[in-house]
This record gives C-alpha cells, structure tokens and sequence, in this order.
C-alpha cells in the first residue's frame, strides 16, 4: 500500500492537485481499492469534518432530476473529470486539508479534495451558477453529472454546443470515456433512461439475487423488503433470533422480487399486508411506483 500511496502522490504532485505543506493540521490517507481493481488515494478527513462549519447551500434532489427526465428521447451525458479537483482552494483552506505519507513528507490541496464535508455543496453551488434554473427544461447537474434530454435531434444538438461551451468557459475538462453523446439510452444515477421513462439499472439490482439468507440479527438489519415483520420480529431483543423456513419465505424472497422487478409495480397484496403493522404509502403513476415512504409500528402493551 506504501508503494501505491508514493505513486498516487507523485501523480497529483506532478498535475499542481497537492503541494508540500507544513501545517499543524493532519490527516491519514486511506487506500480504497475500486471494483476494477485499481486504487483510490482518499484522506480520512472525519475529524476535520467534525470541527468544519456547516454548508447550508441546497444540492439538488435526485428524484425531482429523474422525474423530469421521464419522457426524454435524445440523451446526452457529460461526466466532468476528477471534478472535485478542478475546483481551486481558498488559500487559508488549504493547511486544513494536509495529509501526510511515511518517507515523503506532508502535502495540501491546492485543489478540492473529496471526503471534506462541504465539498458536494461548493460543487453543486459551481454547478447551478453554470446551468441555472432557465435551462432546466434541457440541462441537468448532479453533482459532476450533467445530463441533457431534448424530444428532437435538431434542438439536442444546439443545446449540446451550449452546454459544451459553458464547459468550456469555465476552464472544465470533461472525461471523455464516460461521456454518451445523443443516445436513446443512459444509465443515470442508478437508473436506465428512456424514451419509455425509467426502470432499474439491472447491473445494481444483480446483487440482489445473489444475497445469502441471513444468518443473525446484523444481516437481518440489512434486509429491506415488502414483508417485513418476520424480519422485524427477528430484531427484537425479548426473543431468541430464529430464522427458519417461514421467516424466510415472502419476508426475504419478497425483498428480491419488488427490489428487482423494474416496473416497480404493487400488487393489492402487498398493500393490504403494509395496513396490518405499517405506516406507508406508495406513489404510482401509470402503475409504476415513483415514490415510497414506510415506517413499522411498534405494538404497545394494552393498559385497563
């Protein structure tokens, strides 16, 4: 891990992301490995986080985003690269970011770093100051994610060049190898979009099949599901965990089938079962659910 850390430092040395620092201010680096088996170099910076003052500045809500997408024909979709980094640092900020690697010294950001509590509002607040609320109807930003949705070909294209000069403008360098220009199909923050709306991007939801049943009461708190009292009943402290056949029935086969079904539709079944023991709705439109809120009522001891 050693070898790996010198690498990735060199690395932002090299591109001005870091400098050396000599600051009474430190935290450790952490060495993330990704799915494709590279690394990730991130600094711990949770104590810092816990002295930082807060950013009230909104980021946007992701399912308001994905509402309005619904009925997009040509999609477009630009990711920024390391997007965080091409935002500069206050100078008094950066001796708050130091780090420091064995044998190499201490370095600081010159540049946002990710794991600072307040970075996704500076980005957001980047972000909406570039593609304000006039250009919603077309253009969308979620953090480094931009999306552009046009029922025409004809009107992608002129939104497209506007989209890519504002990018420009702003000194932005977009990473080509995640960007899909006029598709008729994207997945966008967990999502597949099209013209037809929204389902499940199939690539998240595979795990679910592959979930083993649980085996104590910390897998079953991991369990989220339709049915859920068996799993319920199994979390309370005044009962012995037991997770035979009948707990695992609708209560966790259930789960993988409204998690992964992609037209998200609900059966009178399971509506009917959520009165019983639980507060909840589901917003449906075209019986797709769109929106989901549940919360478990607890039974409370009867009192003459």
């Amino acid at each position: 891990m050693e070898k790996i850390a010198i690498e990735h430092v060199s690395k932002m040395l090299r591109e001005g992301i870091i400098e050396e620092a000599c600051s009474e201010w430190n935290s450790a680096p952490v060495i993330v490995k990704k799915s494709d088996g590279s690394h990730r170099f991130c600094v711990d910076y949770r104590d810092l986080n816990k002295v930082t003052k807060k950013d009230g500045y909104p980021c946007k809500n992701m399912d308001e985003i994905l509402d309005k997408l619904r009925k997009a024909r040509y999609i477009s979709k630009i990711d920024l690269k390391s997007a965080y980094h091409q935002v500069l640092m206050e100078e008094s900020s950066k001796e708050y970011t130091a780090f420091s690697v064995p044998g190499l010294g201490q370095f600081q950001f010159r540049r946002l770093p990710f794991g600072l509590k307040c970075a996704p509002m500076t980005f957001q607040r980047l972000m909406d100051k570039l593609f304000c609320s006039k250009v919603e109807k077309h253009v969308f930003a979620y953090l480094d994610d931009i999306i552009l949705v046009t029922e025409t070909f004809e009107q992608h294209m002129v939104w497209l060049e506007r989209v890519i000069r504002t990018l420009i403008d702003a000194k932005l360098v977009v990473n080509r190898d995640k960007c899909e220009f006029c598709c008729q199909s994207v997945k966008f923050l967990g999502y597949v979009l099209d013209s037809s709306g929204l389902r499940v991007d199939s690539d998240r939801v595979r795990p679910i099949y592959e979930y083993p049943a649980p085996k104590n009461v910390k897998q079953v708190r991991r369990l989220l599901g339709r049915d859920k009292s068996a799993a319920f009943e199994a979390l309370r402290k005044d009962v012995t965990f037991v997770w035979g056949p009948e707990q695992a029935g609708e209560s966790f086969r259930g789960v993988e089938a409204l998690l992964v079904g992609s037209s998200g539709a609900c059966g009178e079944t399971g509506l009917l079962e959520g009165v019983r023991d639980t507060n909840g709705c589901v917003g449906l439109r075209s019986r797709r659910s769109v929106d989901t809120r549940v919360r478990r009522r607890r039974a409370s001891p009867c009192t003459t």
